[in-house]
């Protein structure tokens, strides 16, 4: 029998806990995901942006930061498996901006990377220092190149999203694992996909689980088939992790995309 304890969730890296309204249920994305922002929010955000914009200037000078610039895999493998992760969530073109762009912040340690297609979220802390805003990605071999985007992407406040409260169901491996004409490589993703549908009890897209990364998975839910759920990359100190919309055949798929495609400011 599987224990499912509670775990609080931290969205930041050093302490830095981020207060939220936990999505009931993927309904209430579409709540979440929304452009609309009255003025006194504004207010509020851009207030907390210059609070936070003056701590960082006595750190270290922002224009020093280069606004394009290489994560190569033989100098810092680790920065690199962590921003592909992360990149895999983007999509090549959407008329929503920001599906198509890594959403960077600055960390107490290194930056946080965020990106999100719609239906999944991913999220990881690299060492790397990178000026925050939004950059495009195109991820090579042996390097990953980010440009930050001219465009007003006004990206969504993706914390919201990610379950604040909840149980461990148990884990999935998916070391070796991937969608291949290997086969031992595609038995193995197909092991790890039906050993998610029994943790949780419903079904993600298949490609979802391929692109996290190839290790073990902490596998958390909401304790409702309509929710969200939250993976954690084990060993990572809850650095990595990836919130994925489940499969429902009561929610349409065009319901469930518009409740990404609305964002907070």
């Amino acid at each position: 029998m599987i224990k499912r304890a509670k775990q609080n969730h931290q969205s930041a890296i050093g302490g830095e806990m981020r207060k939220s309204n936990l999505p009931g249920t993927v309904k209430d994305w579409r709540k979440i995901f929304t452009r609309r922002t009255g003025k006194c929010e504004q207010e509020i955000v851009a207030a907390t942006s210059e609070e936070k914009t003056n701590k960082a200037t006595k750190q270290f000078s922002q224009n020093q930061l280069p606004e394009a610039f290489q994560i190569h895999r033989r100098e810092n493998p680790r920065d690199y498996e962590r921003t592909a992760f992360v990149c895999r969530a983007c999509v090549k073109s959407a008329t929503e901006l920001f599906k198509t762009v890594v959403h960077v912040e600055r960390a107490r340690i290194g930056s946080r990377l965020v990106a999100s297609d719609g239906r999944r979220l991913h999220v990881a802390h690299i060492r790397r220092r990178i000026a925050s805003g939004d950059y495009k990605a195109v991820v090579g071999k042996d390097f990953i190149t980010m440009r930050k985007t001219e465009d007003i992407v006004n990206y969504p406040n993706w914390f919201k999203v990610v379950p604040t409260v909840t149980s461990r169901l148990g884990s999935i491996d998916l070391s070796g694992a991937a969608f291949r004409k290997n086969r031992n490589e595609t038995e193995k993703l197909s092991i790890a996909f039906n050993s998610f549908i029994q943790l949780t009890g419903v079904p993600v897209n298949l490609r979802f689980l391929e692109d996290l990364t190839k290790k073990e998975w902490s596998v958390h839910g909401q304790g409702s088939r309509g929710k969200p759920v939250l993976l954690y990359e084990d060993g990572s100190e809850r650095q990595v992790y990836a919130v994925i919309v489940p499969i429902l055949h009561v929610v349409p798929e065009s319901a469930v995309s518009a409740e990404f495609e609305k964002a907070a400011a």
